[in-house]
């Protein structure tokens, strides 16, 4: 497919475009469109928010970047009924 494919041809598509690149679950090809499954790849060091290198593309075999943006929710609502709880105004 890499004859066929412009150089960041699906990013590039028309103005709204990028939004399709931006904040995904899993990297998207800038050149093809087409999603990097991490699962499929072993690519865990995409899950390190320190990640800076490319990936190949499989359907196109073209190179792209990809930065990394971790966001971490924590919750504290589930909680053992045993633990005692420690009043600070005492």
């Amino acid at each position: 497919m890499t004859g066929n494919v412009k150089r960041f041809g699906a990013l590039n598509k028309d103005s709204r475009a990028w939004l399709d690149f931006s904040m995904n679950k899993l990297p998207k090809c800038p050149h093809c469109g087409t999603d990097y499954d991490i699962d499929e790849h072993g690519a865990w060091e995409l899950y390190d928010e320190n990640f800076n290198d490319d990936l190949t593309c499989d359907e196109c075999n073209m190179t792209f970047s990809v930065s990394v943006q971790a966001i971490y929710r924590f919750s504290t609502d589930c909680q053992e009924a045993d633990i005692e709880f420690e009043d600070p105004t005492e």
